[in-house]
């Protein structure tokens, strides 16, 4: 039996449905002090008993948003820039 979008059995597919900040973080491919970043400006998690869940689809829908015009830079002064 083939598995769908939470991961499994389908080797050949991207998983698509990503179970920890740190598989998110390497699907965005940044770091914690940007990950934290995106999360005051709502990125498309769920956390569950402090652990981070997302759909890649959203995630990617998310981010072409975000970048679909020029905007001022986004600061967060709370958070060290790297």
């Amino acid at each position: 039996m083939e598995k769908g979008d939470w991961g499994g059995e389908m080797t050949n597919q991207p998983k698509r449905f990503l179970t920890s900040k740190d598989e998110i973080m390497e699907f965005l491919g940044v770091k914690d002090a940007v990950f934290a970043q995106f999360i005051k400006i709502n990125i498309p998690v769920v956390v569950v008993n402090g652990r981070y869940y997302a759909h890649a689809e959203n995630l990617d829908a998310w981010f072409k948003q975000l970048t679909a015009k020029q905007r001022p830079e986004i600061k967060t002064p709370d958070i060290p820039q790297a």
